[in-house]
């Protein structure tokens, strides 16, 4: 073999060893790609598993339930209709007891963010709002709404027999609960996305009232 061919073959040999380095890097950047291809496929799948029991959920709302949130949901417009929305408790007939210091503190908190799972002192989940203000009050109540279906005395489902203080849980289930201030409406936190405000008493389904 001459000068010209071991000359020629070494820059074959290059020109190979610099393909095979490239292929090499290329199967790792497809690597890479399906990895991250598998990671949005499982956020997708994840995202579209919390969709359908959300849709679920929603399906198993009776057709007045959902016209109340819906109403409930158009009414509550911005931060500005929230704030001029607000109940005066002068306006509310007055409370006894601990359950005025009770209905003080939770309309204390209109207008504070909705979070599942929070008990305040600025975010709240619907029971958890209950939970803070009677504890303000000095007394203590089960975490869950459906806990609290139990608690007290039992004043039955009509909102007219109920007093300031009152705990209004609803839906079957009892997975809501507010808490009664008068002229018939309820103090509560609705929802995740909305804030701590007041409804009419029976604008859903009442399961049960109880006096604490």
């Amino acid at each position: 073999m001459n000068q010209t061919q071991t000359q020629t073959l070494k820059s074959l040999q290059d020109q190979q060893r610099r393909l095979d380095q490239q292929k090499q890097e290329a199967a790792a950047v497809l690597a890479e790609l399906d990895r991250n291809t598998q990671v949005l496929n499982d956020a997708k799948g994840e995202v579209q598993k919390k969709l359908g029991e959300a849709q679920r959920l929603l399906n198993q709302l009776s057709a007045v339930d959902r016209a109340a949130i819906q109403r409930d949901t158009d009414g509550a417009g911005g931060a500005a209709s929230r704030s001029s929305s607000r109940i005066d408790p002068s306006t509310l007939p007055p409370a006894s007891g601990y359950a005025a210091i009770a209905v003080k503190t939770a309309l204390d908190q209109q207008g504070d963010p909705y979070k599942w799972g929070a008990t305040g002192p600025d975010t709240f989940d619907c029971s958890g709002l209950m939970v803070y203000a009677y504890a303000k009050a000095g007394v203590s109540l089960p975490r869950t709404s459906q806990d609290q279906g139990n608690v007290g005395t039992n004043v039955g489902t009509d909102w007219r027999n109920a007093l300031p203080g009152d705990l209004v849980v609803y839906h079957s289930d009892r997975h809501h609960v507010g808490m009664y201030i008068g002229n018939g409406l309820v103090v509560h936190a609705p929802r995740a996305g909305d804030v701590v405000k007041t409804m009419k008493a029976d604008a859903i389904q009442i399961s049960t009232i109880r006096r604490v």
